[in-house]
């Protein structure tokens, strides 16, 4: 009798295993962010020359875009440099505020990733222009507003979790079934 609950055990350990394996490599390869510069959800003093973002594979570069937003919908980004898997925009700030970093991303194997980040340029960070004030006695100044910070989205969209969760609730099916072999055994 043990020798068949063993092979059985054997049988179901190679299924389960040849399962996580085939589908858990097509969630692997999408490519993800590693690190953003500035970082996200962080509050910054001084205006970044550039937005810069890296990734765990490298990017196709016709095929990879990377757009900062302000938080009065202007654009303040150039166009994106893609290097290996690294793509950076430069930055030109407007406003104080939140800033949306929005991207899409293609890797080697020809998915597409989109997400967005936050960060948050204090006012010290944009200069102030100064042009000459009309030549009279009353003035009015308009009230300075910072947007809210974003939720940070640097997490992958498309990450699949239910490879692990169908593995793990497999092996916990294997334990029980063994458990009730043992306790029948016995």
């Amino acid at each position: 009798m043990a020798h068949r609950t063993s092979r059985v055990v054997g049988v179901l350990f190679s299924v389960i295993a040849a399962t996580l394996v085939a589908t858990a490599t097509p969630a692997l390869a999408h490519n993800s962010l590693k690190s953003s510069d500035p970082k996200a959800d962080s509050v910054l003093d001084a205006a970044p020359a550039a937005v810069t973002l890296t990734f765990t594979e490298e990017l196709t570069p016709g095929e990879t875009t990377l757009t900062v937003t302000g938080p009065d919908g202007a654009v303040a980004s150039g166009d994106a440099g893609v290097a290996g898997a690294t793509v950076s925009v430069p930055f030109r700030p407007t406003v104080p505020g939140a800033y949306k970093v929005a991207y899409r991303v293609t890797g080697h194997d020809g998915d597409a990733t989109s997400n967005s980040l936050t960060f948050t340029l204090s006012a010290a960070a944009v200069p102030t222009t100064t042009t000459a004030a009309p030549n009279t006695t009353t003035s009015a100044v308009a009230p300075t507003t910072t947007a809210p910070r974003g939720e940070s989205d640097v997490v992958d969209s498309d990450t699949q979790w239910w490879p692990v969760a169908a593995g793990v609730l497999a092996l916990v099916a294997l334990g029980v079934l063994l458990a009730v072999r043992r306790k029948r055994a016995d």
